[in-house]
């Protein structure tokens, strides 16, 4: 009997330090800045075996170039595929969201400890169908970052309609391989070569942004004058594409003609 209350008070010590370890584990979380339009904290990493370079230092323009070269491309739609179209690559990220974005990951990246990485989140976390959340860490000479919810819309659609999307990175040789990705890097992370990409020269051709999400349960309207020329320019090349392919069809039909004129001939030429 008298080991009874030893136990229960090496039991409430031992419950003690536990809470006490959990609570300071989660002190290690950092919130950067979080605002209406999103923020940037730093966060534990899913993946304990790997030791990132952190902290580290890249300057803002490198991160806004980096962000800026992330791009996606959809499969084309049935009419796309039947003349042979493919649609444009659209930004991932705004250059409003570059411009919030990029200081405060480059502040992330310099204050990150290896076992930690950067998150950040776009929009409001009760607006679950606007935010997007991401990550983003550098191990060795490398910036891995992840956007989940590129895969969520390849599956569901944003806007209700599935379309597969492939990720691009422009420069592309400043891309890693499939082969840095290993077993805890999803298909939606992108692997930059960072110290390469600051060797290269900057790419002066515009991309496409992603137009900007809508308001809960109300579609975006384009400007008319936006919508107007977009939809007069994609008109023009679908004309012109079948024109070609109508051209090219007028020939194919002259040609057999000829032919069968040809056989016709030598027919009616061995009948006599």
């Amino acid at each position: 009997m008298q080991h009874a209350p030893n136990y229960r008070l090496a039991h409430s010590i031992i419950c003690l330090f536990l809470v006490s370890g959990c609570s300071t584990g989660a002190a290690f979380d950092i919130t950067i800045q979080e605002t209406d339009r999103g923020a940037v904290y730093i966060e534990r990493s899913d993946d304990r075996s790997i030791q990132a370079a952190h902290p580290i230092t890249i300057s803002k323009d490198m991160m806004a170039r980096t962000l800026r070269g992330i791009t996606v491309q959809e499969e084309p739609g049935f009419l796309r595929s039947l003349v042979g179209a493919k649609p444009e690559p659209l930004s991932v990220f705004r250059e409003e969201e570059v411009q919030f974005l990029a200081p405060l990951l480059v502040e992330g990246l310099a204050t990150a400890a290896p076992d930690q990485r950067v998150g950040f989140r776009l929009g409001l976390p009760r607006a679950s169908t606007e935010a997007k959340t991401g990550a983003l860490y550098a191990y060795r000479r490398s910036l891995y970052v992840t956007l989940p919810w590129l895969l969520l819309e390849s599956r569901y659609g944003a806007g209700g309609n599935a379309r597969a999307k492939t990720i691009i990175f422009s420069p592309e040789s400043a891309r890693r391989s499939d082969n840095y990705r290993g077993n805890s890097s999803p298909d939606t992370t992108v692997i930059i070569d960072y110290e390469l990409l600051a060797a290269l020269p900057e790419s002066p051709a515009p991309v496409r942004p992603v137009p900007p999400p809508s308001a809960a349960g109300q579609p975006s309207v384009p400007q008319p004058s936006q919508a107007s020329e977009s939809t007069d320019l994609q008109l023009r090349t679908l004309q012109e594409q079948m024109r070609e392919k109508n051209t090219g069809m007028e020939e194919l039909k002259k040609e057999l003609q000829e032919i069968r004129k040809q056989l016709s001939n030598r027919q009616k030429a061995q009948e006599k």
